[in-house]
């Protein structure tokens, strides 16, 4: 296994910049979950590491070993893509075993590794069928097989669970999240949905522009965003951002009782999870909209000058969804308005 270092690293196509200056740290073990919106260069910053794409600058280290200028074989990572890429006209079992066999190992140890990663992924039963009897979830599982098999100092995933339905989705990220507690590999996975990212890193990076926004641990970007881009960005609902003045000691929100410290002056972001407001009847806005969601509600309450406010509440707990309505909240966080 091996960490992973990525020094001013800037991949271009022409004249258009897609990476530009990415200083990353992951360590060995971590599991590193890459979001961002389309675009901002999370697959081609997975591709760089793989090896599938040439960067015009910075520097690549694997462990000990700078990796930037060798081939992706000579690399020693594993790239689980969106689309499986099983080859149709081979069976689960050579699917699993081909990239042995091109190594030119012993029969005997190649299915040795083959029913070992099929036990793991509860793939035995499924060892003689071709990919196209096999549903999404296999399929998947037959892909993440490949890469184990190979026993890489780094797996990489781009995008693996996007093709799935939502039930399935669950259920193989939960697979995902044991394989990485079993194998102790360090992992690092391209997704555009905060919630796969939020129950699956422990090290989350988001993306912008090329460039990295922020990175640490989920928890640490979900309460304490150092943007309003991240802010916005992790969480479902997405934090609320009010607008408020800074006097470089406390910040405040028209219509508000409360506070928050903040050493910023002038125009600033109040962000609020919409888990952490609560509601009250009076005047500071309405209520304009409500999803029932099952376990939960979510309020939306606009108020003039304002941007529309998601109020998450408990659906036995619901008891003003509608008229005029205060906001009140503990906790907050205050960031720049840029």
């Amino acid at each position: 296994m091996a960490s992973l270092s990525i020094r001013g690293l800037a991949v271009r196509y022409g004249a258009t910049s897609v990476l530009d200056g990415v200083d990353l740290e992951v360590a060995d073990g971590a599991y590193a979950i890459l979001i961002g919106p389309s675009g901002c260069g999370k697959s081609t910053l997975l591709r760089a590491i793989a090896g599938l794409e040439r960067p015009a600058a910075g520097t690549i280290h694997l462990g000990d070993r700078r990796v930037d200028a060798l081939s992706p074989q000579a690399r020693d990572v594993a790239m689980v893509f969106q689309s499986y890429a099983l080859y149709p006209h081979m069976s689960v079992r050579r699917n699993l075993g081909f990239a042995l066999e091109v190594r030119g190992l012993p029969r005997a140890e190649i299915d040795a590794a083959v029913e070992a990663v099929a036990d793991q992924l509860g793939l035995r039963t499924l060892l003689d069928r071709l990919p196209a009897a096999l549903s999404g979830g296999q399929r998947q599982r037959v892909a993440m097989g490949r890469a184990i098999v190979r026993r890489p100092a780094v797996f990489l995933f781009d995008e693996p669970l996007s093709n799935l339905d939502p039930a399935l989705r669950a259920d193989v990220r939960i697979e995902l999240k044991k394989l990485h507690r079993r194998l102790g590999a360090t992992f690092v996975h391209v997704t555009h949905d905060p919630v796969e990212a939020l129950a699956l890193s422990d090290q989350l990076v988001v993306l912008e522009g090329g460039r990295v926004a922020q990175s640490g641990p989920p928890r640490e970007l979900y309460d304490a965003p150092t943007s309003a881009f991240v802010a916005r960005f992790i969480g479902t609902p997405p934090m609320n951002l009010l607008p408020g003045l800074g006097d470089g000691h406390v910040a405040r929100v028209d219509g508000w009782n409360r506070s928050f410290p903040t050493p910023l002056v002038g125009p600033v972001w109040v962000g609020v999870r919409p888990a952490e407001c609560t509601l009250t009847p009076g005047s500071w806005g309405q209520v304009d909209a409500v999803e029932w969601m099952g376990a939960e509600r979510v309020v939306t309450v606009v108020r003039p000058g304002f941007p529309p406010v998601a109020v998450q509440l408990r659906d036995r707990d619901v008891g003003i969804v509608e008229g005029g309505v205060d906001l009140s909240v503990e906790r907050a966080v205050v960031l720049a308005r840029l």
